[in-house]
């Protein structure tokens, strides 16, 4: 929240810039479902009102993370990826939880309100319905009513009850409820126009940063580097740093060893740590 935020905040104050396209990359795990709800009525509030917001899966997702995934403006899969079984982590699926997900897909739409309630609950029974002038998706307790009012051409099971419901990839994209298929977040911001840069990560997460100075002076040497990955794998482990500053005053030195620092500082998770090389002096050969 404090992230998008800025965000928006930032858009506010300059009239000159376009509206955020805003992509959420969703991780599996486990999510407490009042925290998911809260969330997802965050994502559809007046708040993120002018902003875009896409929901990318880059792989199988199940669980409550399925109600903010609902609750953006747009959903990109990766086309291995699926998302359902929203009660999975919840003991027992009742009127307030049902509440929930019909409260979030009314509001956004993106995924209709039978099929969300569908992902929820493996209990009901979802169709998709033709009728003389569109298609629906229906619970089938509603089958009858809708029958009442429009002439049907066709009925088709989407989720049997019974069955642990999940939509894959490539459904969800015949559907209709899924804009494209993208390998991944890359190709997801060039569908959006965005630059590659807008990518960059934040390791602070919209906290605050946890700060590290490493110094590398004189000639690069196996001793040298050796103790500079303990000084930066001690600082992760003890203090949990996130920015890494690389203050830089060598005249070069052994080249296998610069290799293998560089391959260290590479391997290091750009999203959890932010690494930075302020030249202070030379950094040559």
């Amino acid at each position: 929240r404090r992230i998008v935020g800025q965000v928006i905040d930032d858009a506010k104050r300059d009239p000159r810039r376009p509206w955020p396209v805003i992509i959420f990359e969703f991780q599996p795990g486990a999510s407490d479902l009042g925290k998911a709800f809260d969330f997802a009525e965050y994502l559809t509030s007046g708040a993120l009102a002018g902003a875009t917001t896409v929901a990318y899966i880059p792989e199988p997702l199940a669980g409550n993370v399925v109600l903010p995934i609902i609750a953006c403006d747009e959903i990109v899969m990766h086309p291995e990826a699926s998302f359902g079984d929203a009660g999975r982590d919840i003991r027992t699926i009742g009127n307030s939880e049902r509440t929930m997900y019909r409260d979030i897909a009314e509001r956004r739409k993106t995924i209709p309100k039978a099929v969300a309630l569908g992902l929820l609950d493996p209990n009901l029974e979802v169709l998709v319905v033709e009728t003389e002038v569109s298609r629906e998706f229906v619970l089938a307790s509603d089958l009858e009513e809708l029958r009442a009012n429009k002439a049907i051409q066709s009925e088709e099971v989407l989720f049997p009850a019974g069955e642990v419901h999940v939509l894959s990839a490539n459904q969800a994209r015949q559907l209709g409820f899924v804009k494209l298929l993208a390998d991944d977040v890359v190709e997801v911001t060039k569908a959006w126009g965005l630059p590659r840069e807008s990518l960059e990560q934040d390791p602070s997460f919209g906290g605050s940063w946890r700060a590290i100075r490493v110094p590398i002076e004189g000639p690069i040497s196996a001793a040298q580097i050796e103790q500079i990955r303990r000084m930066i794998d001690d600082s992760i482990r003890g203090r949990d740093v996130n920015f890494i500053c690389l203050s830089i005053d060598s005249p070069g030195g052994s080249p296998t060893d610069s290799m293998a620092l560089a391959n260290y500082l590479a391997a290091l998770d750009p999203s959890q740590q932010r690494t930075v090389a302020y030249i202070a002096g030379e950094a040559r050969a």
